[in-house]
């Protein structure tokens, strides 16, 4: 269920990574490409995971994408250091970084210089100079002396003291994310943040490929939004920027993956307890968890996927359930039980996948998923449907009536561009929302099975019809994108 689709755009450095952002229209003096900026309100920087550098230790330029909440790629960022400079310096390394927008153009440039790392001194500390466009400065983030906390002071092309970015104290990030609150130069106010995502303690300590959330102001000045990106890739390369934080919510199922998770609103009239999450979203973002262990030696172990609004707020942890037996010898063709849990960790979804014919030539025991909400009551079905070419799925309701169509192309490959499958209305006759399944990378994509969907829906259906498209999106994924190791 995947063809090779045209990317929207050409990602700079990664060819076809995913889809961007629009401009919008640019204000008067606003530098060129700092456009994007003038729309949003917060940025996610996602930097890449380099596996050559997670298996041998070898250091590798970094390399970031840059999104806006809607999981659209506004920039693209890119060290530039020389191999020895890495080796020798780590983390301290002086460094160029180019960030570009979606035609490639370098639209903001930094320049970190060699500076002292030890915060005991207080001369030689730690700043980066943004420029934008390149050769032009429009301001600085530079490292002031404290004895306990750090603490990061974001200036003007002027030096004028504009804002100031405190940290905490103590290096170590285990189980929850670390907050760099943006606050006015005298401190009276808080302007933004800054937050080191928790990403999992895999990721945490066999990588140094780090998330984070920017917040500020939607009429903060552009220039001063990519003064607060700057400080961010600071943040990055400094290594005593970090404390753990008391968690907002244990994630269930992964012991200590602690993030943000999205406050309950009102429930409506019949819905089913955990639903009432999806009453106010038309989207969610289902973002798998790298397995090392998998990925190092083929063994296949049981997924799990974060699911999150578009405002990268967790909604729901899905974790399969699935004997050692059953996922070695039937890999992705493998029946499983998945349980969906929100932030209280109660079970509010289940979904059941039956062994059925992997063969699509066949018209007999194709693929199917039932979906219960509350578990042990079904509120409907996702039913594939034998077809020549495309493949087509049936979403249906508890009484086996055809409510949706799910329209896939035909080819399994997706290389260089998103996979996109529509959602019409039962007779075809509408498009209701879509599923897409995300390019995630060269690496990702080939040492990995681990995969990033979109799904998107009318705010005002039905929440039992939403965690029905929830469940068919697990199942496109085991169809045809779960890799057999």
């Amino acid at each position: 269920m995947a063809q090779y689709q045209h990317p929207v755009q050409q990602q700079p450095g990664v060819p076809g990574q995913m889809n961007w952002m629009p401009p919008p229209q640019a204000p008067m003096g606003c530098p060129p490409g700092l456009e994007y900026l003038t729309a949003i309100d917060q940025v996610l920087v996602q930097q890449q995971i380099e596996l050559l550098e997670a298996f041998v230790g070898f250091e590798t330029n970094n390399k970031y994408k840059i999104c806006n909440s809607m999981g659209q790629q506004v920039y693209f960022a890119a060290e530039d250091t020389d191999c020895c400079t890495r080796q020798c310096c780590g983390p301290g390394r002086p460094f160029e970084m180019k960030i570009l927008d979606n035609m490639q153009r370098e639209v903001i440039h930094l320049s970190r210089p060699l500076r002292c790392q030890c915060c005991c001194c207080p001369c030689c500390l730690q700043e980066i100079e943004v420029q934008s466009p390149p050769g032009t400065v429009i301001g600085y983030v530079e490292q002031k002396w404290t004895l306990w906390k750090a603490k990061l002071e974001v200036q003007d092309a002027q030096r004028q003291h504009i804002m100031t970015i405190n940290g905490p104290c103590c290096p170590c990030s285990c189980g929850s994310d670390v907050e760099f609150p943006v606050s006015s130069a005298d401190g009276s106010s808080q302007i933004g943040m800054i937050s080191k995502q928790w990403s999992g303690f895999a990721r945490e300590f066999f990588t140094d490929a780090e998330n984070f959330g920017i917040r500020f102001p939607l009429d903060l000045d552009v220039k001063f939004k990519a003064i607060l990106m700057g400080a961010c890739f600071l943040v990055d390369f400094i290594p005593k920027m970090a404390q753990p934080q008391k968690p907002v919510q244990q994630q269930p199922g992964a012991p200590g993956q602690l993030m943000n998770w999205m406050p309950a609103p009102q429930a409506p009239m019949g819905c089913p307890p955990g639903l009432e999450y999806l009453s106010a979203i038309d989207q969610v973002l289902v973002q798998q968890q790298i397995e090392l262990l998998e990925a190092f030696t083929g063994f296949e172990t049981n997924n799990k996927y974060k699911i999150c609004n578009s405002m990268g707020q967790q909604v729901y942890f899905a974790a399969e359930d699935t004997d050692c037996c059953t996922r070695q010898c039937c890999g992705p063709g493998r029946p499983f039980e998945m349980k969906i849990l929100d932030n209280m960790q109660r079970e509010v979804i289940h979904l059941s996948r039956p062994l059925r014919c992997q063969c699509c030539c066949c018209p007999c025991c194709l693929q199917e998923i039932e979906v219960q909400s509350p578990p042990g009551t079904v509120v409907g079905y996702v039913e594939q449907k034998w077809t020549l070419w495309k493949a087509k799925l049936e979403v249906q309701d508890v009484q086996r009536q055809h409510i949706m169509t799910i329209n896939g192309p035909c080819c399994p490959c997706s290389c260089g561009s998103d996979v996109e499958f529509p959602v019409t209305s039962a007779d075809g006759s509408s498009q209701i929302g879509m599923i897409s399944k995300q390019w995630t990378g060269f690496a990702r994509e080939f040492f990995t099975d681990a995969e990033n969907f979109g799904i998107r829906f009318p705010l005002d259906l039905d929440v039992k019809f939403k965690a029905i498209l929830m469940g068919a999106c697990f199942l496109v994924d085991f169809m045809f994108f779960e890799h057999n190791n």
